[in-house]
């Protein structure tokens, strides 16, 4: 599983090239972007939680297509997911 570097650099990230070399044709360009929306926003123990919403209006795709491959990424184990909650109860990012 490619492994995200986290540097602390505010204006880049490190991304294996793993990930085009041997997932590119299973998780197609959208996959690739999604991915490395995450890896952007990877925290350093390689945590990111940004929503769907901000995700698909960064990439310009919808958000259906944001969990499309989100899953896709998670059935390929590149990512896992995890159910967050606010204090409240309610879903969050």
């Amino acid at each position: 599983m490619p492994t995200i570097r986290d540097r602390r650099h505010a204006s880049w990230f490190w991304m294996d090239k793993n990930l085009i070399d041997a997932y590119a044709t299973r998780i197609g360009a959208n996959g690739i972007a999604v991915y490395a929306l995450l890896a952007r926003h990877a925290n350093e123990n390689c945590k990111a939680f940004p929503s769907i919403r901000h995700m698909a209006q960064t990439l310009g795709i919808s958000t259906t297509t944001v969990q499309k491959y989100l899953g896709i990424l998670a059935k390929e184990n590149l990512i896992t997911g995890e159910i967050r909650h606010t204090k409240d109860g309610d879903l969050t990012s």
